[in-house]
């Protein structure tokens, strides 16, 4: 199995949901008492999130493109970065290195695309809504129609991920309001919802029995579609090729 770098720390929440899909993945296919080869790179949230929110999105990318190197360095064949939002400027961090390194809406776009989804309905970070960049990946490279919360929606959704789930507080209020969310998105016509936030899968542990989505129930409208889950399971198969 080819050894897999994970930038992570970003957050830490979100890299340990990596880790431990990652070893499940490979075990299953492997059987046995194997794992999956892994380096992580945790880097300090705190250092990522500032940059964020004053908008020095250079140096976002100094920081990501230093540890995709110093995994590339440590032996990592194939990398992922554990955030949706880190993917804004993938294009300067892919060419930081020599070896693959996965983007995060593909794996989703092709599960999609897989099931026969046209029309998602995708919440993530305020970056990740407002700046587009997944959006239109979804869209020129997977041909799916994407929508998007509205203003006041989106708010509400970054406060969520921001203020609990970056932290570990799994909260039934914030769950049910994402399941008032998809039956929003499905009278506009969506027939999907993503979690375009590598964090949003906590409130969903149910995904987990699956590979990466669950189908629509009385409580969730719309079938759901993690991109975390999916990013590593992407990174497993490849591993394993």
């Amino acid at each position: 199995m080819k050894m897999i770098g994970i930038v992570g720390g970003l957050s830490p929440e979100s890299s340990a949901l990596y880790y431990r899909v990652m070893n499940r993945l490979a075990n299953a296919r492997r059987g046995g008492s194997h794992s999956a080869r892994i380096l992580l790179d945790s880097l300090d949230y705190h250092d990522f999130a500032e940059a964020q929110e004053r908008g020095d999105w250079d140096g976002v990318v100094a920081m990501l493109s230093a540890s995709a190197r110093r995994l590339e360095a440590a032996g990592a064949e194939l990398i992922a970065i554990a955030c949706n939002t880190a993917h804004r400027d993938f294009g300067a961090i892919e060419r930081a290195i020599a070896c693959p390194l996965l983007h995060v809406a593909d794996a989703s776009g092709a599960a999609l695309r897989a099931a026969d989804r046209k029309r998602v309905a995708l919440i993530g970070t305020r970056y990740v809504m407002d700046g587009g960049f997944i959006a239109e990946r979804l869209a020129d490279r997977h041909a799916l129609d994407v929508l998007l919360p509205t203003p006041s929606e989106r708010e509400r959704i970054h406060r969520i991920i921001l203020d609990e789930l970056v932290a570990g507080a799994v909260r039934p209020a914030s769950r049910a309001f994402l399941a008032d969310l998809a039956r929003s998105f499905a009278t506009r016509g969506a027939d999907a919802l993503l979690l375009a936030c590598t964090e949003l899968g906590l409130l969903f542990p149910e995904l987990d029995a699956g590979d990466g989505a669950i189908e629509a129930t009385d409580e969730l409208a719309l079938p759901v579609y993690d991109t975390a889950r999916l990013h590593a399971r992407a990174a497993v198969e490849m591993a394993l090729a």
